[in-house]
């Protein structure tokens, strides 16, 4: 009989996995802390924060998709667009009119504020998968070693 001690568990792989996904929820909460100091009516971040979640779903009991779901306002914010902001050709771009005119009716210089797009989940998770991939490779690995014992145990045969 083939020792299994030392192979990767089903629900060994699933607390690695929940731990990846806890783990790279809170960098990109603090990522969204950092993008957002300044408290605007346009963005206050407490509820997006509040809404993210991470979820798991599994398949005949293994792993198969990992989750990160909030609010609309966190693509808004990873975008840079919103209300009179649009983004067009990798660019965000300003669709409402100036809110400051100058007597002659021309816009004042420098009235419009542009948005800027802030990467604060993407990042965390392109720096994070080869972890992931990683504990993927060493569960899977591990169960294609036990079918392949498993083969290898029946064909042997033993001499008395």
């Amino acid at each position: 009989m083939a020792d299994t001690t030392n192979f990767m568990s089903q629900a060994d792989f699933g607390k690695l996995v929940r731990q990846w996904s806890v783990k790279i929820k809170e960098r990109s909460l603090g990522n969204l802390v950092f993008h957002t100091k300044v408290e605007t009516k346009a963005r206050k971040t407490p509820k997006l924060q509040a809404t993210i979640k991470t979820s798991i779903r599994r398949y005949y009991g293994d792993i198969s998709h990992i989750g990160f779901g909030f609010e609309p306002q966190g693509i808004y914010l990873h975008y840079g667009v919103g209300r009179g902001y649009v983004r067009n050709g990798g660019k965000v771009k300003i669709t409402r009119k100036p809110k400051r005119y100058r007597k002659d009716g021309k816009p004042y210089k420098g009235s419009e504020k542009y948005r800027e797009p802030h990467d604060w989940l993407d990042v965390e998770i392109r720096t994070g998968i080869k972890e992931l991939a990683n504990y993927v490779q060493n569960y899977h690995g591990d169960r294609a070693m036990q079918q392949v014992l498993k083969m290898v145990e029946r064909v042997t045969i033993e001499k008395k």
